[in-house]
Formats: structure tokens, sequence, C-alpha cells
């Protein structure tokens, strides 16, 4: 394998692993407030998280299409 085919397989590597983390990220928004409802999560680890969620709270407070996403998709789990 030759070194640029090395570097283009590295990049795909990246590319995938940041389009993962760009969706993962809000997605992960459902089960938090799912385990956070039915008593699992509380004390530090909540402020924590809700430091770690701060950035998707903020556009879901100044942005209507990602307060209609959060709105759907926390319905899939029951809110």
């Amino acid at each position: 394998m030759s070194n640029e085919d090395n570097n283009k397989s590295s990049s795909s590597g990246w590319f995938v692993f940041v389009i993962f983390i760009l969706v993962s990220y809000p997605l992960s928004v459902g089960p938090y407030v799912w385990l956070s409802e039915n008593g699992y999560v509380s004390g530090s680890l909540e402020t924590a998280v809700e430091k770690f969620f701060f950035p998707l709270q903020f556009l879901y407070e100044n942005s209507t299409a990602v307060e209609l996403f959060f709105y759907w998709y926390l319905k899939l789990f029951g809110f």
C-alpha cells in the first residue's frame, strides 16, 4: 500500500469519525432524558451532563428548527 493510499484511508476514517460524533451527540439527548426522568441520573452527574449538553440547549432555545426536531425526537422516548 502506497503512502498516498494510507493518507486516503486515514482521511476517510477521520471523516467517518467526525460524522459519527456529529450525529451521536444530539441523538444521545433522548437516552439521557429517559434515564434522568426515570431516576437513574442525579446529583453531580446530572450537573456535569447538563453542562455537556449546554450547546444543544442553547440551540434548542434559539432555533425553531432545532426545537421542532427535539420535540419530535423526545416524543419517541415518551416525553
